[in-house]
């Protein structure tokens, strides 16, 4: 008897988890702006992590309809911009936050909440992924680091035709807490990815293309 009471907790347990590992999504107003030039007002459900479509209701009815890239350009909430982008080793776009605007490198990621559980810990923590992408590829890249040293060798590799960046990257230029940071490009406590990418941006205002300078 004793078993069966601990076997029916530990599977009460694990649905429980498993019912909160998904985070509750709600509608919220929007504007869509689809590829056809259109632009629609209505609500959206976008829900968490990795995916490549979304429910809409236009304003002023009741049906809900599915949406994927083959129909939206960009999603407009209150300012904050989702986009549908091809990722590189993925089969199809997929919804990602639009975090530095594409200039000529804007910076995108999407986020989801991840459980642990365990006897003694029932937590959540916010799990982040970004991607780079260059206004003239295809698709972007995921940003993969273990460490800052290697997230900057995978910076610098990337950006190997705009050496002045790269020069800055391994000076420590962009790091939020370093020494070399310049009011004069407007640096702050922002991430050290998102110091790289205003930098870069940042040059086009100084130069014709930052991917032109040796």
């Amino acid at each position: 008897m004793k078993i069966k009471n601990i076997l029916f907790l530990f599977l009460l347990i694990n649905i429980s988890n498993v019912a909160f590992c998904k985070p509750l999504t709600k509608f919220k107003k929007a504007k869509v702006h689809f590829t056809n030039g259109e632009m629609k007002k209505g609500k959206v459900k976008i829900p968490h992590g990795k995916i490549s479509s979304f429910k809409f209701i236009e304003e002023g009815t009741k049906k809900r309809i599915k949406l994927d890239a083959r129909d939206v350009e960009k999603i407009d909430i209150w300012g904050t911009i989702y986009k549908f982008i091809k990722v590189k080793g993925t089969s199809k776009p997929i919804l990602l936050l639009e975090q530095i605007p594409q200039e000529k490198l804007g910076l995108y990621y999407y986020e989801y909440k991840r459980m642990r559980s365990g006897p003694n810990d029932m937590s959540s923590t916010d799990k982040k992924f970004s991607y780079l992408k260059m206004d003239s590829d295809r698709e972007a890249i995921p940003v993969r680091s273990v460490t800052r040293k290697s997230l900057k060798k995978g910076l610098s590799k990337y950006l190997i035709d705009c050496s002045q960046v790269v020069q800055k990257i391994e000076e420590g230029y962009f790091d939020p807490k370093g020494k070399r940071l310049s009011i004069k490009w407007a640096l702050s406590n922002a991430s050290f990815l998102s110091n790289v990418v205003f930098y870069y941006n940042c040059l086009l205002y100084t130069s014709p293309s930052p991917r032109d300078r040796g």
